[in-house]
């Protein structure tokens, strides 16, 4: 999906881990989507990255080569925010993506 976005992959797996807990949410949610705030479970993890897809975001994110522009994508505005319930979804999605950038040459490695 990076590569049909445009975008290193990095920044989609910070994203990924952040929005799952590193693959802990058993939902097959891999990007935190929801409905009235009640996460959305899909039935396998294609479906997920699916809706994704679909989603505004896809389109929005696309292109964004770096994590700061990728991120301020995110913030948007206070209406069109990926998650507007935390202040400091910003930060700590930074700080995901970072750890994603420190761990993926030890990941590709172990291949």
């Amino acid at each position: 999906m990076a590569k049909d976005m445009n975008v290193p992959p990095n920044l989609l797996l910070g994203l990924s881990a952040y929005e799952s807990g590193w693959g802990r949410n058993k939902n097959n949610n891999l990007f935190g989507s929801s409905i009235d705030e009640a996460p959305i479970q899909y039935p396998t993890l294609d479906d997920s990255v699916d809706a994704f897809r679909k989603s505004q975001w896809f389109d929005r994110l696309s292109g964004k080569s770096d994590p700061d522009s990728f991120v301020g994508t995110m913030l948007g505005g206070q209406s069109n925010t990926y998650n507007s319930k935390n202040s400091k979804y910003g930060s700590e999605l930074r700080s995901v993506i970072d750890t994603v950038d420190h761990r993926l040459p030890i990941w590709e490695a172990t291949k």
